[in-house]
């Protein structure tokens, strides 16, 4: 990761100090051990997310954006509390004051943290291979348990304003529930775009005018 990148992971969080610093007041509010190293999970673009290793063991650790309201963090928490206490295979978060949240103020910054357990493993795409059926049945079961759950979140505010909603094969912008979505997202003045797909048998310079459009 080049220095213009790794400012950028820097600005969500407004880290005035090396990262190195956080994760020894982490390691020792947490009792996780001696610091040794951090990697920094480059998936994702709205919070600031890690790997920290440690003397115990490896951990996951989420410093949530500074352009999080309250009430985004809070809302959070309550998800992940939920899931914490369900029977959902997910990474535990672990406890710090009979809570799942650190809140750390360091050199006239405040970080809100949340450390969870770390599981080793890839995913498909990186093993080149694909999940068997009792695979998949777990999935199912795990989906199901997770639309069971008592979760009715509010509008989460996502710093990516442009929004996309993409129809299938064949579709269109109208068809669906993709009006009634566009009109939600509307309401809350962010930016959204229902294009018309090129469908059928479509000559290659079709895809090229629509790519021109919203993308050049």
């Amino acid at each position: 990761m080049d220095t213009f990148e790794l400012q950028d992971f820097n600005k969500r969080i407004g880290l005035n100090t090396d990262l190195k610093n956080i994760s020894e007041q982490i390691c020792s509010q947490y009792n996780l051990g001696g610091f040794i190293s951090n990697e920094l999970i480059t998936i994702g673009y709205e919070d600031y997310n890690y790997y920290l290793t440690t003397t115990k063991g490896k951990y996951c650790v989420k410093i949530f954006n500074n352009i999080r309201t309250r009430q985004d963090i809070v809302n959070y928490l309550e998800r992940i509390r939920v899931v914490a206490n369900s029977q959902i295979n997910a990474p535990k978060p672990l406890k710090i004051n009979n809570d799942i949240v650190l809140e750390l103020d360091y050199k006239k910054n405040h970080y809100d943290i949340c450390v969870f357990e770390y599981i080793d493993g890839k995913n498909y795409f990186e093993l080149n291979q694909k999940a068997n059926k009792e695979i998949i049945k777990e999935l199912a079961k795990q989906t199901a348990m997770i639309n069971q759950l008592d979760i009715k979140p509010d509008f989460i505010y996502d710093s990516m304003n442009n929004y996309f909603i993409i129809h299938g094969s064949f579709g269109n912008s109208f068809v669906n529930w993709f009006p009634y979505l566009r009109k939600e997202i509307e309401k809350k003045e962010l930016e959204v775009y229902t294009p018309d797909f090129p469908t059928g048998v479509c000559k290659i310079w079709g895809w090229k005018r629509f790519c021109w459009y919203y993308f050049w």
